[in-house]
Parts: C-alpha cells; structure tokens; sequence
C-alpha cells in the first residue's frame, strides 16, 4: 500500500508499482488525516507535538512555506485563528460557539413565534411586523381618499370592513406582539451571554415545556 502525497499530506492510497512511498504496515489501518510524510517515510502525526499551520488550519509536520505558523500543540487538539495567528481552542472558546449555536437556536424560534396568527376581537389575523406595515399601507392609503373605513384581510383571507380607528388599533396589537417577541429574544440572548456553563445554556429555551 503507497501514498499519493501532497506536500506532507497523505491525499490518496494506491497499489502497483509506482514510485510513491510505501506505508507501514501498522500504519495502514489509520484514518489517511492522521499520517503525514516526513520526506523520508510515511508518519502517525499524532506522534508530533509540533506543526507548522497552513492559512487554511491544516496541521503540516514540515514548514514548507514561511507563513505556515509554528504551533505547539497535540494533533487532535482544535484551532482557532485569532486575529490571524492560530491557537488551540480553550474550554471558553468552545462555550462561546455554544452560545452561538444557542442563540441562532433561540433566533429560528422567534422567526416562528413573531409570524404566528394573533387573535384579535375574535378574528385570527396574520402576525409579524410585516402584518402591522401593511395594514398601516392600507390605512394610509384609504386615508388619500378620506375614507372612514378600509378593508383588511384576515389570516383565512376574509375581507373585514374596519374603521379607520379600528383598523389602526388593529395594527398596534399585533404590533406589540411582535415587539413583545423580539424583547424576548434579546432577554434570552443576554441570558446566553451571561451563562457560564453548557448547562446554564441548555436551561435557556423559547417555548417553556
């Protein structure tokens, strides 16, 4: 069994009789990321506690360009580039992408929660900001033609002859749902920023079971 190497990296595995390096027999079974060529033979790079890191975080055993950035790390540790040097992912940082997983957990949840239909004067109307702008567009419009009332569908598309009055208030209402939604949002989103813990986060949730 040969490698198809590029650089120091193993990207392939071949047979026949070809000139490539030969990989040891108790190397054979590993995964072919974990070997690398030192230019004498084929290596488990979990051997090394030295590499030298590509723009792209690639772990390599031989510095084969002067902007591969010299690490002291295990080769299964985790990168992170921070501020465009590399450094090896401590416990904050893997919270801190929790928090990140969380919140556009927590923001898919208000996506849905603020567009829900709103029972309003025991009509179901469309919710969401969206709603609210465009009842005010048809407001604003009857108005041009100093109408009294207008016409606004509901969520199961029945027009609904609405006062001007009525129809602006209908429009606050679902209104103050929306901000109502976001306001939540941003109060979970603090409450992710101050957890301290993967627990305290898993304990944030948008709907309370």
């Amino acid at each position: 069994m040969k490698a198809i190497i590029s650089k120091d990296l193993i990207i392939g595995i071949t047979e026949g009789d070809i000139f490539a390096p030969e990989i040891p027999i108790k190397l054979q079974n590993l995964p072919i990321n974990r070997l690398r060529f030192n230019g004498k033979e084929v290596v488990d790079a979990t051997t090394y506690t030295t590499f030298y890191i590509d723009k792209n975080g690639i772990k390599h055993i031989i510095q084969f360009d002067s902007t591969f950035q010299e690490l002291k790390c295990n080769f299964d540790n985790e990168l992170i580039n921070d501020n465009d040097s590399w450094r090896v992912k401590t416990p904050k940082d893997y919270l801190q992408n929790y928090k990140q997983q969380k919140k556009a957990e927590i923001k898919q949840a208000f996506l849905k929660a603020s567009v829900e239909p709103v029972t309003i004067n025991n009509i179901l109307w469309n919710g969401g900001f969206d709603s609210a702008i465009k009842i005010n567009g048809a407001i604003q419009l009857a108005q041009t033609t100093n109408a009294s009332d207008v016409t606004i569908y509901d969520y199961n598309n029945q027009s609904n002859q609405l006062t001007i009055d009525d129809a602006q208030n209908l429009a606050i209402e679902i209104g103050k749902k929306y901000q109502s939604d976001l306001a939540k949002k941003q109060t979970l989103y603090a409450q992710i920023e101050n957890a301290t813990t993967k627990d305290d986060i898993d304990k944030i949730v948008w709907w309370k079971t």
